[in-house]
Parts: structure tokens; C-alpha cells; sequence
């Protein structure tokens, strides 16, 4: 007896050869597949799926391996023809004892007379996720309801669930009020997810991320250990000695940062009342005796009260209440402002009258309370925004000084965001204008240059208005001004947030559940986080030192934004 398949083929032949057009099939095929954390644990996979009346119409195991790509593909057509029908299909990955590693359900439909594809992807985030309830599952280190729309066959990527973390599917997404949420111990309540632990300010560096809680304790996550003359020593996440490597959030004592923290790739400071400091001292960045490390956090009374503070490769800065920035650490570069190249353990005022101010790499900028524009410190890729020198000292106007050629001079600027060779600034009206390092697209006009470089500011084509921006080691994010996410530029490890793509020349949007918007952007080297509306933190990027804070450590990096949980 010939097969369905085979049968439909034949129908189609003979209605071709009668010059008549064949009725496409009602189809989806399910693609399952898996993060490399799970699947290299992997043994068996286990399928079942129901009918529109909940009957089993397939159940069925099988032998899996690192090398299966994908796990399974199985086709799923309407019974009787219907495209009406829907299915349940629920899927377990489990290890060679047979302990399950990961769950998952989807609830889809037809399209009547269209073959569509259903990619479900069992991640490593929802390794600690196998409890979703019915009518849900878990995406991104959370439960969802566990509706999906399978996409066209023409597409490319993941189907993500098109309910919310508040909802359950059954046929349609519908409130699901008093079910887990979030992180362990919330529960849903008028279909939001109220959060037990609220975040304040974050920070990201290259092997570590930081957060500060509403009762201004500080949490810290990633690599401790230092590498290079430091091998073995530790102290980047400040719980001295002894404390290890964590990929799960882990206090830090003695430390409290209600007004902000930053980090870089070896150091920490936060602000409160005063300044709590720890990591690798090069230059005196932290204060105190160069070339040391600091374990755990040492507290600072400076002589004047912190509002806010930043941090480059090797230096920091910090606005006063009074609207004064002050410098500390290395120099070499002119990264402090002051007119010379010597470094300077001791905070040194480099301006007054300061708005905002960012530190990142090796060069500072600043907006003052006339909106006007000041950088320094290292230029080399065109960070500053002039052409000419590589090491600028003293601050400069970009696209302001004499040999200037833009005509982007302007005394309206409100934001500065730094990545560690780029500089992005955003104007009254919300323009965003970038310069500096273009080798992946980070300034966000288009593929890079042919010289790779942008030495002067440039208006980034786009009719997003801007409110905030920032940049990583070679990408930027930046919030409009209803508080939705944007991400360009390089995108190997997916710092952007996006799967699909190694770079984006052009502000993207990400296409994440936020009730509210993003408020705060804390970019790293090659990952980043931001902090929703309700004040959960939400990470996503390279995962090597488990730098996303959910638990494991992932050569694959996390692809989506991923909730942090303390």
C-alpha cells in the first residue's frame, strides 16, 4: 500500500500532467531541537502528541546525540482534512539514567492549504524549569502560555510563544492568575508578575555582571579569577578569597550601591553614601595602592557626594550631587581630562557644570548644563569625534574644533553612551548621532567602511527617538523614548539579542515581552542587560563564565533577553 505522502505526490504529477494547479497540502512540520548544555548531556527524547479532542495520535521515544541536529522532525496533518483541528504536542529531553533535563509543550493550529514549520527548541535557561502547568512552558528561563504560530516554510528561526508569562493557553492565551512566574516564590495577580526582589542599577563587564537590589545590596555573578601575571588570584565579584565563581547571583558583603554601579573587566565600584570598591587595582582605579588586588570591597569617603559613576578599561569617573566630574586611575591615554598624561589615584575634578558623563575604554565624555558636547582621551579609532591626534588630554567639541568637516556642532546634546571604541550621543529632539570604531557596524550607519573607522559624528538614519544609548566592546544598545529596546552592531556571541544575525549594520528593534518598556542598559564586552519597567533584570549574550547569571556556564551563548533571579 503506497503511503499518504506518497499518494499526494502521484495526485499532484497527474494534475500537473493535466495542466490543472495541485491543492497544496495542510501541513506543519515540528523541528525539535536543543541548546548545547542539554544536548550534550542528552540520551533520549521523548514525543507525544494529542488531537483537538486529546487523543493520543503519536507517542513515541528515541536515541539522540551531540551530533542530532535537529532531534526530531515530525510531520503533523489535520484529521479528516480539517485545518481547523489544533494539537498539543509535549516533549522531554532526558539523560541516560532517564532523569529529564527539560520540558516542553506547544498548542498550534493549521493554515489551511499552507505547509508551515513549528521550531521548538528546548534551551539551556529552562534547565531548572520543569514545572510549567498545563497550557504552559518555559522560553528564556520562564513559563509562558504555551501557544505558537507556526511560521512560514520560507522563514528562518525559533517559534516563540505568543502568550505572556501570565497566561495559559487553551486554544487562545487567557489569564492565569496565582500560577508561578518569574523567579521562585512569585505568583501571577491581575495578570502580572509581581517581582519578590526589585533591581535598581546594573553593571556589566567582560566575565562578570553586577546588580543592585532595592535594599541596596549589591549582587555579583560570572569570574572571579583573574588571568594573565594574576593568574589564580581572585576578587572580580568581591566576595574575597575564598568565594569562587558563581553563574548564579551571589551577595556581596559589606557593599551597598543605591546610586549606581560600573564595572569593566577587572573592577567593581558602587555609590552609596560612599564608594565600595574591589577587583584589580592597575593605576589606582580604585583607589588606594596601584598594582594590588582587592578581594572584597573597601569602602571610600570622598570629599564629595556621587550621583552617578561609569567606568573605562582602567579608570573611573563620577558626577557630584554639585554637577562636578571626577577622575581616578590611568592616564596614559589622557583618559582623566586633565591636561596631562599622568595617572591619578586620587579623584581629580575634570569638569564643572556636568549634565552627564561616560567612561568606557579609554576615553570620557561629558554633556554640561548647556548641552554642550565634551570628549577626551583615546582616539585612536575616532572615539573622541576629531580627526588628528590619537591621544587627546584636554577635552574637545566633536564636530566642533577647527579641523571638524561635518558641520555636526551642536548645543543641544542630553545623553552620552560610550562602547569601548565608539561614541554615540543623542540630542534634545532624540536624534542619535555615533562615531569611533565602525568595524561591525557598532556606529549603526550601515555595513562598516571600508577605513573601519568614523572620526567625526554622524546622524544615525533612523526615525527612533532615542532616550538612552550605550555601546559594549563592539556593539550598541540604546532605549526610545517609550522605553523600546534597540540593539547594532556585532553580534557573534548574540549580544544583540537577535539569533539569527552576526551583525547588524542598523537600530534594531528587539521583539521581547516588556510590559512598560526598558529602563537601564548595562553593557559588557560581549554581553548585555537591561532592567525592565516592573525592575527585573533581564540578561542575554556570551555565557563562557556564566556572565547571564542563570545558573550555568555555556560555551553556546544565551540568544534572548533571560531573567535573572536572586
Amino acid at each position: 500500500m503506497l503511503g499518504t505522502r506518497r499518494v499526494a505526490a502521484l495526485a499532484a504529477t497527474a494534475a500537473a500532467a493535466l495542466g490543472c494547479e495541485p491543492t497544496p497540502a495542510t501541513e506543519v512540520m515540528v523541528e525539535l531541537h536543543a541548546e548545547p548544555a542539554l544536548i550534550a548531556q542528552a540520551a533520549t527524547l521523548g514525543v507525544r502528541v494529542l488531537g483537538g479532542e486529546q487523543q493520543v495520535v503519536l507517542e513515541r521515544d528515541k536515541t539522540v546525540s551531540p551530533t542530532s541536529d535537529p532531534l526530531a522532525r515530525i510531520p503533523l496533518v489535520p484529521k479528516g482534512d480539517d485545518p481547523t483541528r489544533r494539537y498539543t504536542l509535549t516533549a522531554e529531553l532526558r539523560d541516560a539514567a532517564g532523569t529529564v533535563l527539560a520540558r516542553l509543550e506547544a498548542r498550534a493550529g493549521y493554515r489551511d492549504s499552507e505547509f508551515r514549520v513549528l521550531e521548538l527548541w528546548f534551551e539551556d535557561a529552562c534547565s531548572s524549569k520543569l514545572d510549567c502547568e498545563p497550557g504552559r512552558t518555559c522560553h528564556a528561563g520562564r513559563c509562558l502560555g504555551s501557544c505558537f504560530e507556526p511560521r512560514e516554510a520560507s522563514a528562518s528561526g525559533r517559534s516563540l510563544p505568543t502568550c505572556g508569562e501570565c497566561q495559559r493557553c487553551d486554544g487562545e492565551c487567557s489569564a492565569a492568575d496565582g500560577v508561578s512566574c518569574g523567579c521562585p516564590g512569585e505568583t501571577c495577580a491581575a495578570g502580572a508578575c509581581e517581582p519578590a526582589q526589585r533591581v535598581l542599577h546594573a553593571g556589566a563587564g567582560a566575565r562578570h555582571t553586577c546588580a543592585v537590589l532595592e535594599d541596596r545590596s549589591v549582587y555579583c555573578w560570572g569570574s572571579t579569577t583573574f588571568e594573565g601575571n594574576l593568574v589564580g588570584q581572585q576578587g572580580r565579584l568581591g566576595t574575597g578569597t575564598a568565594g569562587g565563581d558563581s553563574a548564579l547571583p551571589v551577595v556581596v558583603p559589606a557593599a551597598l550601591g543605591r546610586k549606581g554601579i560600573a564595572l569593566s573587566g577587572n573592577l567593581t565600584c558602587a555609590v552609596d553614601e560612599q564608594r565600595y570598591c574591589w577587583g584589580l587595582n592597575f593605576r589606582g582605579e580604585l583607589g588606594g595602592s596601584p598594582d594590588t588586588v582587592v578581594a572584597a570591597p573597601f569602602s571610600i569617603s570622598d570629599p564629595f557626594d556621587l550621583d552617578v559613576i561609569s567606568s573605562g578599561f582602567r579608570h573611573v569617573c563620577g558626577v557630584s550631587v554639585a554637577s562636578e566630574l571626577w577622575c581616578w586611575g590611568y592616564n596614559e591615554r589622557g583618559n582623566l581630562g586633565i591636561g596631562n598624561l599622568i595617572d591619578s589615584p586620587t579623584p581629580t575634578r575634570a569638569r564643572t557644570g556636568v549634565a552627564d558623563a561616560n567612561a568606557k575604554g579609554d576615553h570620557t565624555c561629558a554633556v554640561d548644563m548647556s548641552g554642550e558636547l565634551y570628549c577626551w582621551g583615546a582616539n585612536d579609532s575616532g572615539e573622541v569625534g576629531v580627526p588628528g591626534a590619537d591621544t587627546l588630554d584636554a577635552p574637545v567639541r566633536p564636530g566642533c574644533e577647527a579641523q571638524s568637516s561635518t558641520g555636526a556642532c551642536f548645543s543641544d546634546w542630553k545623553k552620552v553612551g560610550l562602547g569601548a571604541f565608539h561614541t554615540c550621543a543623542i540630542r534634545s529632539s532624540g536624534e542619535l548621532w555615533c562615531w569611533g570604531g565602525n568595524l561591525n557596524g557598532q556606529v549603526g550607519i550601515g555595513p562598516p567602511t571600508s577605513t573601519f573607522q568614523v572620526r567625526e559624528p554622524v546622524r544615525v538614519a533612523t526615525d527612533v527617538r532615542f532616550s538612552d544609548v550605550g555601546g559594549g566592546m563592539s556593539f550598541t544598545c540604546g532605549l526610545d523614548e517609550a522605553g523600546a529596546l534597540f540593539c547594532w552592531g556585532l553580534n557573534e556571541d548574540r549580544q544583540l539579542g537577535i539569533a539569527d544575525a552576526d551583525f547588524v549594520g542598523f537600530p534594531a528593534r528587539l521583539d521581547v515581552e516588556a510590559p512598560g518598556g526598558w529602563r537601564e542598559l548595562a553593557l559588557g564586552e560581549q554581553h548585555a542587560c537591561a532592567i525592565r519597567a516592573d525592575r527585573t533584570l533581564w540578561c542575554w549574550g556570551r555565557n563562557s563564565d556564566g556572565q547571564i547569571g542563570i545558573g550555568t556556564v555555556t560555551q553556546a551563548p544565551v540568544a534572548q533577553p533571560t531573567r535573572v533571579c536572586f
